[in-house]
């Protein structure tokens, strides 16, 4: 099955480069009240959802390999009164573009550069998780003046030990054979 293509949109000073996500996109209930974009970027179009509060402080939310931007929908509802929040889906994940070749971190700050300057975002509190920890303490060492902080969790520069290497030799396998992640 694949990604509905979305329909052309016109820029403005909100969405910039971006185009609204399909009506097709299944809905959870939760994110009822976000507007679901895809950006541009380096690495391919990434689909994110813009809630909570407009004039609020950004709050940008990057997840944990193989999860999509939902798995902060607690944090969402939580920080949406008070809070603009944006839940990405990272590069090949859920609703964002395919990837075609093994990516870096410093190709995943580019792209969330693109995205916080697609969304007109000259600041905000970053929040990442594995994956998004990584990235965010590399975000955080290049673009120190995009952030007014950052939460990390579960970022680990070790390499993984032989038990996880073997669990995930089969999936890397996989994901090599078919060029994508599952969606």
């Amino acid at each position: 099955m694949s990604t509905p293509t979305p329909p052309p949109s016109t820029p403005t000073a909100n969405s910039l480069t971006t185009s609204t996500a399909p009506a097709a996109w299944p809905r959870s209930g939760w994110d009822d009240d976000c507007q679901q974009r895809l950006i541009p970027t380096p690495l391919g179009e990434l689909h994110v959802r813009v809630g909570g509060r407009p004039d609020g402080d950004p709050m940008v939310f990057w997840p944990s390999l193989m999860m999509t931007g939902a798995m902060f929908h607690a944090q969402h509802r939580h920080y949406a009164p008070t809070h603009r929040t944006v839940l990405i889906d990272p590069p090949g994940i859920g609703g964002s573009a395919p990837l075609r070749s093994t990516i870096t971190l410093e190709q995943c700050a580019q792209a969330l550069l693109a995205v916080l300057d697609a969304l007109n975002i000259v600041r905000c509190l970053y929040v990442g998780c594995s994956w998004g920890a990584l990235l965010g303490s590399t975000f955080a060492a290049w673009h120190p003046e995009r952030l007014t902080g950052a939460v990390l969790t579960n970022g680990t520069a070790t390499p993984p030990a032989r038990p996880e290497r073997l669990q995930m030799t089969p999936l890397i396998t996989l994901i090599g054979r078919y060029r994508s992640t599952p969606r």
